[in-house]
Formats: C-alpha cells, sequence, structure tokens
C-alpha cells in the first residue's frame, strides 16, 4: 500500500515517522534520566528532612539525659568529696531545674539506704522523704504547677531504679503509665546511677511527657497524610499518634516493618516500601536512627508517607514531561508534514513541469513552461537545471525548424533546376549538418552532370526544337556540354546540306 501513495505522503510519513521516533527516544532519555533524578532528590530530601527532626527529638531526650547526669555527678561527686550537699539545698536545685525546664514533667531522686541520707542524721523537710523513710526528693510539674510530691515504697523494684543499678549506666526507659496527681500519664524516663567510691547509692531521674514528644513529633510534617513515630531498640512503639500501639511492637502491627527493626542497631537510614497499617495505603517508609549521648541504646524515627504524596511532584514532572513531548510532537509534526507537503507539491510541480517539457519534445505542444523557483536548494536547482535545458532545447528546436524551412526552399530550388541553390541554414544538430552536407553533394553533382541551371537547357533545347541550332550554353556541365555539341553538330549537318 505504501508504494502506492504519492511522494508527498511519503516523505510526510517517513519524515515525521522518523522525527517522531527521534524525538520519542530523546524524550524517553531525558524523562527516564530527569525522574530518576526526582526520585533520588526526593529519597535525599525526606533522609535529609528526617535527620533534622530526629536530631530534635534527639536534643528533647539528651536534655533530659544530660540534666540526670550532671545531677548525679553533682550528689555522687560531692559525696566522694566527703562534702555532700544538705537536703534542702538538694530539694532546692531539684525545684530550680523543674521551674527553668517546664519540659520535664518530674525531676527526682532515690537512694538505696539510709547510709548516705537519713531524716535523722541530715534532717531536711520531711515531703523529701519517701514512705519508707529513705531520701527521695521528687518534683513534679502539673500544668505549670509546681510541687514536692511523696514517694511511695517499693520504688527499688521498678525499672526506673533496677535498670540503672544494674547496668551502672544512664539510660532512657520505654515509655509506661504513671500516676501524678491522679491522672494515669504515659511517660518515659532519664535516669542515671549515683556511684559514690564505685558503689551504687542511688539513682536521678528526669520524667517526661510522652504527650510532649508526641507533640513534637505531631509537628513534623513533610507530606499530606504522613505519620512520625518513634521506636526503642527492641522494635517497640515508643511514640505514636496512636496511642494503642505504643509498647506493642512494631513487626506484630505491621510484619512489612521488619527490615526496619534490623536496621535499629545501624547508623545508615533504610528506605522501604509499605502498606501502612492506619491508612491502608501504598507507603514510603524512612528510618534514621536517633543518637542520644550517653545512651548506648539506638532509638529510631520512622516516617510512613503516602507513596502517591512522596512522588507527587515526581509525577506532576511526568505529567510535564509527558505534555511537553505530546506538544513537541505535535509542534514537529505540524512543521514536518508542512515541510514535506510543501517539499511534496515542489517535486510534483517538477514533474508537472518535465512532463510538459516532454510533450514539448515529442511536439504534443508548441511551448514547454518554465518552473517557479522558491529556493536555492537541490530541488531549486534541479528546476534551474530544467529551465536550462527547456531554454536551450526551445533554442534548438527553433533553430531546427529555421534549418528545416531553409531546407525546403532549397529542394524546390532544386526541383525547379536551380542547381546553384545554396543552403546556408546553421545548426548544431550533428544529423541536419549531416543532411545539409549531403545536400551540398547533390547540388554539386547535379550541377556537375546537368548544369547550373537545367531551366537554361530545356530552353536550349526548346530553341532547337524550333530549328534554331546556333543558341548555346555556357555552362560546364556534362548534360548542357553534350546539348552544346549536338547542337553543334546539327548546324553543321545542316550547313553541310546546303552547300
Amino acid at each position: 500500500m505504501f508504494k502506492n501513495l504519492n511522494i508527498s505522503t511519503k516523505l510526510t510519513l517517513m519524515s515525521c515517522g522518523m522525527a517522531l521516533a527521534a524525538l520519542l527516544l530523546v524524550i524517553i532519555i531525558v524523562a527516564s534520566k530527569t525522574l530518576g533524578m526526582s526520585e533520588r532528590n526526593t529519597s535525599q530530601y525526606i533522609q535529609s528532612e528526617m535527620g533534622k527532626n530526629a536530631e530534635k527529638v534527639s536534643a528533647f531526650f539528651s536534655k533530659a539525659m544530660q540534666t540526670s547526669r550532671v545531677l548525679s555527678e553533682t550528689i555522687g561527686g560531692a559525696l566522694d568529696a566527703e562534702n555532700k550537699l544538705t537536703t534542702d539545698s538538694i530539694g532546692d536545685i531539684f525545684y530550680e531545674v523543674a521551674k527553668n525546664n517546664t519540659e520535664f514533667l518530674a525531676v527526682w531522686m532515690m537512694t538505696d539506704s539510709e547510709e548516705v541520707y537519713s531524716k535523722s542524721q541530715d534532717g531536711g523537710a520531711s515531703i523529701l522523704y519517701g514512705e519508707d523513710g529513705k531520701f527521695a526528693p521528687y518534683v513534679t510539674n502539673l500544668n505549670g504547677t509546681l510541687s514536692f510530691a511523696r514517694r511511695v515504697a517499693g520504688y527499688e523494684k521498678a525499672d526506673y531504679y533496677t535498670i540503672p543499678k544494674n547496668t551502672g549506666k544512664p539510660t532512657i526507659l520505654e515509655p509506661f503509665f504513671y500516676n501524678y496527681g491522679g491522672q494515669e500519664k504515659l511517660v518515659t524516663t532519664a535516669v542515671s546511677p549515683i556511684i559514690v567510691s564505685g558503689k551504687f547509692v542511688g539513682v536521678v531521674g528526669i520524667t517526661l511527657d510522652v504527650a510532649n514528644i508526641q507533640k513534637l513529633c505531631d509537628s513534623i510534617h513533610l507530606y499530606d497524610g504522613d505519620v512520625n513515630f518513634l521506636v526503642s531498640h527492641t522494635g517497640k512503639f515508643i511514640v505514636h499518634k496512636e496511642t494503642a500501639l505504643i509498647g506493642k511492637s512494631m513487626v506484630d502491627v505491621n510484619p512489612a516493618l521488619k527490615p526496619i527493626e534490623s536496621a535499629l542497631q545501624k547508623e545508615e537510614p533504610i528506605e522501604i516500601e509499605v502498606v501502612s497499617a492506619v491508612t491502608k495505603k501504598l507507603s514510603k517508609a524512612v528510618y534514621v536512627n536517633i543518637e542520644i549521648p550517653h545512651f548506648d541504646k539506638i532509638w529510631g524515627m520512622v516516617l510512613i508517607a503516602p507513596k502517591d504524596e512522596t512522588v507527587k511532584e515526581t509525577n506532576e514532572l511526568r505529567n510535564f514531561i509527558i505534555i511537553l513531548a505530546v506538544v513537541s510532537m505535535l509542534i514537529l509534526s505540524f512543521a514536518m508534514w508542512s515541510y514535506s507537503k510543501t517539499f511534496g507539491k515542489r517535486i510534483v510541480t517538477v514533474g508537472n513541469n518535465l512532463e510538459n517539457f516532454f510533450e514539448f519534445l515529442n511536439f504534443k505542444t508548441n511551448k514547454a513552461d518554465l518552473i517557479t523557483i522558491r529556493a536555492n536548494d537541490e530541488i531549486g536547482k534541479m528546476g534551474m537545471l530544467i529551465n536550462e535545458n527547456i531554454k536551450m532545447t526551445e533554442r534548438n528546436l527553433a533553430e531546427q525548424n529555421a534549418f528545416i524551412k531553409e531546407a525546403n526552399s532549397f529542394v524546390d530550388e532544386i526541383k525547379r533546376g536551380n542547381f546553384m541553390a545554396m543552403l546556408d541554414a546553421q545548426t548544431i544538430n550533428p544529423a541536419l549538418n549531416q543532411l545539409k552536407g549531403t545536400f551540398k553533394e547533390l547540388q554539386e553533382a547535379l550541377k556537375t552532370a546537368i548544369a547550373a541551371n537545367a531551366q537554361d537547357v530545356l530552353k536550349l533545347l526548346e530553341a532547337y526544337k524550333n530549328q534554331n541550332f546556333t543558341e548555346t550554353l555556357d555552362d560546364k556541365g556534362e548534360v548542357a556540354s553534350g546539348v552544346n555539341a549536338l547542337g553543334s553538330e546539327i548546324a553543321n549537318m545542316l550547313k553541310a546540306n546546303l552547300s
């Protein structure tokens, strides 16, 4: 079917097809590189922002950890120097710390025994001692109201006491519920052991309201519908907007988070795709670790963001590239179609003029039309060459016609017996020049064989017919000479008879 199309259509289809294929290939390559770069930039952006947010959370915990360490080392150092602080001064210090750090829910201390501090030996306000009589100053900050509270007995069995006692290291506990002023609050605690002469004598703790940490996490938003949460080194939720999940293993809630659990002890960020257990949407999960000075465990911050939001800019870029590609292809197609159509028309015009020229050559028309030259390209040069040949052919044909006309006149003269007639017409046609030479030879042959003018021979014969044998013909032609001789003989015979 393609071979039956005209050249304009073929050129249009071929040029547009090749141009579109080339453009499409370029667009695919550029789009692939651009989209890949966009996705990498998105990942880098998320990891960078998550790193900044992890630093904010780290600063929140670090402040509590650092405060508990400073207090424990201050108290322990004074005891080591046998210049221990008074119970009231410790209470005042704790009160000032709670007053100047409103994000602390409580500042407290617990002693292991009455060996270092006792009511009977050190005195002080009774509120600074627990129900069991041990020194246990406890300052709370409930809704901006600072107050001392009495420690209940039995704290020696709680994790916030046993863990630093057994490890001898500062630690931050996983969230737990604790009653403050009749309210059950989800809290976590940064605790540091008090070591005197290598012996554990108590702990200092800073209690943090998880709700404040949750507010900090909730204030962190990179995308619409994203969720930020914290996980401990054991893979349990520390902070999550769904409070029912706190304390649960993230893998139990969503097994797809197993790679993040495995990465908790690593410093490198990790990025995976999961179906969110909260939104039930395909999401991108990004993990970064939270480093807290003097805490030997690594906690992590995780962002769960709907994938369609994380790739929104990439999709917009992709759509823009697609639209740009479509518009570019349409513009290119129109431009190529217009050019091919014009190009095809020019070729058709050349073809029509050639056909007209051949009709002129075959004497079907009297004149060949010249091609209108509109450009100096190959087709324009072809047209100029054709025009030159048309003009040359017209000149040659005119010359040949003039030659033939003069040749006809020459033949007419020969037919009338004028063997002196000349054919002077000029032509560049070799065949006509050969014919001209043949005519010249014929004219010379007739002149030599007969006479310069056959009419003169006929007139002489007419005179002989009329008994006039005195007439002669001044001509060297063989026939003329023969007739002259014949007349002379007849005249001589007549003279002889008369004598």
